[in-house]
């Protein structure tokens, strides 16, 4: 089932600050998680960024983490996070 994927507004301003080989990563990534849903290897649940609703991390590659939430069958795509910040979100 492939699931709606809605965006924040702040993340065009993430995904602007990368190259086009990152942005095309990322677009990748967030494809595949809108037909494979959670069950795609590179999601995992984060604990406690904000309450009432779960938040998820999907690996763009090695260096790029894209944060979501998950609500029925939708996707919100909070922001896009770079090299710097991946290693703090794993």
């Amino acid at each position: 089932m492939p699931y709606s994927i809605r965006y924040h507004p702040q993340v065009e301003a993430a995904l602007s600050s990368l190259t086009e080989e990152e942005r095309e990563r990322v677009r990748v990534s967030i494809s595949r998680l809108a037909e494979s849903g959670l069950s795609d290897h590179d999601v995992a649940r984060l604990n406690g960024i904000t309450e009432g609703t779960p938040e998820y991390v999907l690996r763009a590659g090695n260096a790029l983490r894209v944060l979501f939430t998950a609500s029925g069958d939708r996707f919100t795509i909070l922001d896009v996070l770079n090299r710097h910040f991946a290693q703090r979100y794993g």
